[in-house]
Order: C-alpha cells, then structure tokens, then sequence
C-alpha cells in the first residue's frame, strides 16, 4: 500500500449523489478509509473507483492505492492529507453558516467522539 498524490491518480466514475453521500459519510464516521485503490500501471483506477471519486471530491490529497489487488487496511483522515495547510485567522467572523461554508472553504471537519 503507498499513498498516491490524488492529482494523479485517474479516477472516471459516475457517482449519484445517494451512493456519494453514503460513501462519504462512512469514511467520516470511521475517521478514514478502509480498503485501497487498485491502480494499473498508468495510474487508472481499477478497482474501488468509486471510493476514489468521493476522495477526491472530499479534497484528499493523498489516496491509497495498490498494485495487484485492493487490499484491506486502515489510513485515518490525518495521513490522506485533508488537515495540510490550515492557517486560519483567529478573528474571522461570518454573518451566518451559509457564508462560513462558502467563504471557509475548504470547509473544516471535526471529529466528534
């Protein structure tokens, strides 16, 4: 398993919003992804294409992947990238949420345990 670059890596799916929102949802919910991508040679996704659709939609930096076979293993948010280069003033205010979510982007996640 190697963390791939998500600006290379090739993803052509057509996701629905429905299996988006699911696919997402679950990789929130767990704290990050379970299986990898498996890739050809050329860097298209073979395998778990769509899982690397809604990582990229999310704003991943990295995806895992692997050569052969999709494989089974644990990679938390943090280590595919979504945390990098947060430098936020700590005096922004926003009239409501609407503009935090569009003016904030990208959006910040939490953890909520």
């Amino acid at each position: 398993m190697r963390l791939r670059r998500a600006n290379v890596v090739v993803c052509e799916c057509r996701l629905e919003l429905d299996e988006l929102i699911k696919i997402v949802s679950s990789i929130l919910r767990s704290g990050g992804v379970d299986k990898t991508v498996f890739i050809d040679p050329n860097g298209r996704a073979v395998e778990n294409v769509d899982l690397c659709v809604a990582l990229k939609r999310l704003g991943a930096r990295y995806i895992p992947v692997s050569h052969g076979a999709s494989k089974s293993i644990f990679v938390p948010l943090e280590s595919l990238g979504f945390f990098e280069d947060i430098n936020l003033s700590t005096y922004r205010v926003f009239r409501d949420a609407e503009e935090l979510l569009y003016r904030n982007w990208p959006t910040p996640l939490v953890r909520l345990d």
